[in-house]
């Protein structure tokens, strides 16, 4: 994905970084998978928020903490 999958804007949530074109807070997504809650529910709860953007920031934090994606790249 070359646009970006989430923005920081200090009018919305306080600058938390949000799904792009959305006001729906990443930290939403990490907290509804760590609950047990799967990728496919969050985007049904969340049907502003698509699954390319969803797994476009999935894969980013997974390239900062591991160093790759979820494809290993």
């Amino acid at each position: 994905m070359t646009a970006a999958a989430y923005r920081r804007d200090p009018d919305i949530h306080s600058g938390a970084a949000v799904f792009e074109g959305t006001r729906v807070a990443v930290w939403v997504l990490f907290n509804w998978l760590a609950s047990g809650k799967s990728l496919d529910e969050f985007i049904a709860a969340h049907p502003q928020v698509d699954r390319e953007l969803a797994v476009a920031v999935l894969d980013d934090a997974s390239r900062a903490l591991v160093g790759q994606d979820s494809r290993g790249e």
